[in-house]
């Protein structure tokens, strides 16, 4: 099920960084720490991205000290946690406590000289006769046996983390206390709502840099997500966000006066089968956007139907050169549509990990001469 760990390097004078994000992005997490690490000048090597056979996790490996590589991933949209991985060995299946208590124990972590109170995280895959929890017990005991330190779960200075890999186990640091996703302070925040890390993705296949939009639009915005991460990147770009729920757009807004970004986006109660009337042809250059999943409309709603009129509004809402950007639930259904709608082409298409559903990802570019 799981691949070989052999190539994880964690020589002296290595680090062994890894980044965790929503499956199906592993490719925006390399090209964004790729970027990151150029601008600070920060050597690399290699970077691994489908650690262990599971989805989610980069591995960044790299001579440079932790001091100068964690402050650089610290700083990415894309990702949610930032690791270090110290050590790597194989457990005896027979005492399995004993293994992972000798291992922590013989582990010398500077982190944890600095630090008075620690607790231990870890994830488990794969059939083992014990669980995540009697990992944490096991390892905690060997960093309280050797460094003395108070174990507090809640208002600790350094978390260890070991994790267990069917018959091999790591054992690292972590570095993140909350997820890097949650950096926009939420006002509102309604049962189910896009992570800024996927928001960021999104913008990232939007290609923004490169086709300089004027004019951004979101007619699915919900609680401001993709507006407001993309009013923190991209500082000349014209963005509108609306939604048929009014407690939506006024969460929305407050969502956006919180992160001080409110000046820069435009929020409005608009119903999505009738944005063509309201912001008029050719209104738009870049659509991106997360529709409801279906919950919110309905179980007896014609999806094929609602996709075509959505893409019908959006032929006449976006100028020649128009894209959209969509995360979908009905992969198969939106593919549909899309092929009866002659406005627009499939450029690029993606499935993500989102709460536990595989919605699709799809970059649409609008036609010659529609």
């Amino acid at each position: 099920m799981f691949s070989s760990v052999s190539h994880v390097l964690l020589e002296r004078d290595m680090t062994a960084l890894l980044l965790t994000t929503n499956g199906g992005l592993e490719d925006v997490v390399e090209a964004e720490f790729r970027d990151h690490a150029n601008d600070a000048d920060l050597a690399y090597g290699s970077i691994e991205t489908e650690l262990f056979g599971l989805d989610g996790r980069i591995q960044i490996e790299t001579e440079e000290p932790p001091e100068r590589v964690v402050p650089v991933a610290r700083r990415m949209r894309s990702i949610h946690h930032v690791l270090r991985y110290v050590h790597t060995f194989e457990f005896d299946r027979g005492t399995p406590s004993d293994s992972i208590y000798e291992a922590v124990y013989n582990q010398q972590f500077d982190e944890l000289d600095q630090s008075d109170s620690f607790r231990v995280t870890s994830n488990r895959y794969g059939d083992h006769d014990f669980t995540s929890i009697d990992v944490q017990t096991w390892a905690g005991q060997a960093v309280v046996d050797r460094y003395g330190l108070d174990v507090d779960l809640e208002d600790y200075e350094t978390d260890v983390r070991v994790d267990v890999f069917e018959d091999r186990c790591l054992v690292g640091i972590q570095y993140t206390r909350d997820s890097l996703s949650k950096r926009h302070p939420r006002v509102f925040s309604p049962k189910v709502s896009l992570k800024t890390n996927v928001a960021f993705a999104m913008l990232h296949l939007a290609h923004v840099d490169a086709h300089a939009p004027d004019m951004l639009l979101d007619p699915f915005c919900g609680a401001g997500t993709i507006p407001i991460e993309a009013a923190d990147i991209h500082s000349d770009l014209a963005i509108y966000g609306s939604d048929w729920w009014e407690t939506g757009i006024e969460g929305a807004r407050d969502n956006a006066e919180a992160a001080e970004l409110d000046d820069r986006i435009t929020f409005e109660q608009v119903d999505a089968r009738e944005m063509s009337d309201h912001y008029g042809e050719n209104a738009a250059d870049l659509v991106v956007t997360n529709p409801p999943y279906g919950a919110e409309l309905g179980q007896s709603l014609d999806f094929h139907q609602f996709y075509r009129e959505i893409l019908d509004q959006l032929e006449g809402v976006l100028g020649p050169e128009g894209r959209i950007v969509m995360l979908v639930d009905k992969r198969g259904i939106f593919n549909g549509a899309v092929a009866d709608t002659p406005a627009f082409e499939i450029r690029h298409v993606r499935i993500v990990t989102v709460g536990g559903l595989y919605p699709g990802l799809f970059v649409l570019q609008k036609r010659e001469g529609h």
